[in-house]
């Protein structure tokens, strides 16, 4: 969680309008951008309200704008942040039954890889399960998120790495944090703007709300249907685990791994 820097109450308000003094900040077309790019991996989102908030404290944040020749205090730092609909997340303590110990170096070693993978022109996907939505005439409801570790290192095996070729390197996202996984913020966030108040009777009124979703930013969704049956209770064995040829990261294994395609 980032500090506030002991900013006053109002400050925190994402929808506050911006001081006088913001129309010289538009005299810097590149700094709104830069700060996009500063705090881009320590964003997070609310699916349900579209809100973001961010972890990195704003010290760090100035520090950051001041090493690439931009003398702004903590203040105005903040009050940019807000012109994005961004706020800093408020420490609030209490006991998490999910925390662990490399939670933090975990993030850390995500960002590395995405930003050498991005520099090397290698592909960065980011994987989230979506809540089920009913179809039909049902209020909202709910979902949950699963993950099958044996199942999903067995078919990026033999439906990815092995047909294609590839070596593919995952790093999951902490438990309890998929808020921090892009996709969930950026893209997730903006289908349950899209279709609030709909009654989704089809699927095509579905498809219909996901392929019309866009953003002031650019964003373009692209829906499509696969149908299908898809067997349930599918088991991996020990044997079939062990021929996956997974190579574990040696710093957070259990998070980290990469997949090799078959010699």
């Amino acid at each position: 969680m980032a500090e506030t820097a002991g900013l006053p109450l109002p400050w925190v308000c994402p929808r506050a309008p911006l001081p006088p003094a913001a129309s010289c900040w538009k005299k810097n077309a590149g700094l709104l951008d830069l700060i996009r790019t500063l705090v881009d991996n320590d964003t997070a989102g609310c699916t349900v309200t579209g809100q973001l908030w961010v972890r990195l404290a704003i010290a760090r944040l100035v520090s950051q704008l001041r090493k690439s020749g931009h003398a702004v205090g903590e203040r105005t730092a903040a009050r940019l942040l807000r012109s994005l609909d961004c706020r800093l997340r408020v420490n609030r303590k209490s006991i998490s039954s999910c925390s662990h110990e490399q939670r933090n170096a975990q993030f850390e070693k995500i960002a590395l890889l995405r930003a050498r993978s991005t520099s090397e022109g290698i592909p960065v996907i980011s994987v989230d399960a979506r809540k089920k939505e009913l179809i039909g005439r049902f209020r909202n409801d709910g979902g949950s998120k699963g993950c099958r570790p044996r199942a999903w290192k067995y078919f990026l095996k033999h439906r990815l790495a092995d047909p294609f070729n590839l070596t593919v390197t995952v790093a999951h996202c902490p438990a309890g944090a998929s808020k921090w996984n892009p996709v969930e913020h950026r893209l997730f966030g903006e289908f349950a703007k899209q279709w609030a108040g709909v009654v989704l009777e089809s699927v095509e009124i579905m498809l219909q709300c996901l392929r019309e979703t866009t953003t002031k930013t650019g964003l373009t969704v692209t829906a499509e249907l696969v149908e299908g049956t898809y067997e349930k209770g599918i088991a991996i064995t020990d044997r079939q685990l062990k021929a996956l040829n997974c190579v574990k990261d040696r710093q957070i294994p259990n998070w980290n791994y990469s997949i090799m395609p078959a010699p």
